[in-house]
């Protein structure tokens, strides 16, 4: 995630006291440093970086917050490649559209999301089970706009938050297009936003993860981008040719059926000659 920044700090508490690594991720509250291979992990606050301070301080430089519409982009982006990943898979976490406005996310492992998307602005909910805090979205909505409010509540009063096990642990909202929280970005991302780690990543290094995460091959990936562009930037059906149709579900796939279901709600359908 962030070893391309060539970021190296030192462990100055903790288990790993005294090592240096290169930075290289922030999972689960934690960030993570390679040496030679090996990670090593801890707060942000038990590591130091010269000339950019603590790991807190470097995550407030580097982990920012997208726009709204990178954020549509990035999700209609992994529901499209959920469809390659169900086809082989089935459902073993949900990445996917609920109508126009709602996209909704479950990974299976106690960690969900719900944004929807309304005139240009957004609201999000986040549940997290790992890590977990107590937390109130009524008062960290207190001060947000009239409009972000309407909208949360819509979102609060979902089935899918209302009656999860899991409660939620941070919103975000848009305001002026751009994302924004009581909380800075690097806490929203702790506490629930990590499960949109795919959806938040540039085109480039999403095509890294998608190889190793979903197992996509060849040039499968870039035509899913391409598919995703088109799909953010254009409304009502599109189509595709039978020839990445196939890439995405291949033959044989055993859970075909609802890949292709998938396909449909997004309204991308086969090019017939």
């Amino acid at each position: 995630m962030f070893e391309q920044l060539n970021l190296r700090g030192e462990w100055i508490r903790g288990e790993n006291k005294g090592i240096v690594g290169l930075l290289a991720d922030f999972r689960s509250g934690q960030l993570i440093t390679t040496v030679d291979g090996a990670e090593a992990g801890g707060t942000p606050d038990d590591i130091y970086f010269p000339s950019k301070g603590s790991g807190r301080d470097v995550l407030l430089e580097i982990l920012l917050p997208p726009s709204c519409e990178q954020l549509r982009y990035g999700m209609v982006r992994e529901s499209i490649a959920a469809v390659y990943s169900v086809a082989q898979y089935g459902f073993s976490e949900t990445r996917a559209w609920d109508g126009k406005k709602d996209y909704i996310v479950d990974n299976g492992e106690g960690s969900a999301c719900v944004v929807r998307f309304e005139n240009g602005s957004c609201f999000g909910a986040l549940a997290s089970s790992d890590p977990h805090r107590d937390f109130s979205a009524e008062m960290a909505l207190h001060h947000a706009p009239q409009f972000v409010q309407k909208l949360a509540a819509g979102v609060m009063d979902l089935p899918f938050l209302k009656y999860s096990s899991t409660p939620v642990t941070s919103v975000f909202w848009a305001t002026d297009g751009q994302l924004t929280s009581v909380d800075d970005w690097p806490t929203v991302y702790e506490f629930g936003g990590e499960v949109l780690r795919g959806e938040l990543l540039a085109d480039m290094p999403w095509v890294r993860e998608a190889k190793s995460f979903y197992g996509m091959e060849g040039q499968v990936p870039l035509r899913v981008i391409e598919l995703a562009k088109r799909r953010w930037l254009q409304d009502g059906p599109i189509e595709i040719l039978e020839e990445f149709y196939c890439e995405l579900i291949p033959s044989g796939s055993p859970y075909s059926a609802d890949a292709q279901k998938l396909l449909v709600d997004l309204d991308v359908h086969v090019k017939l000659f």
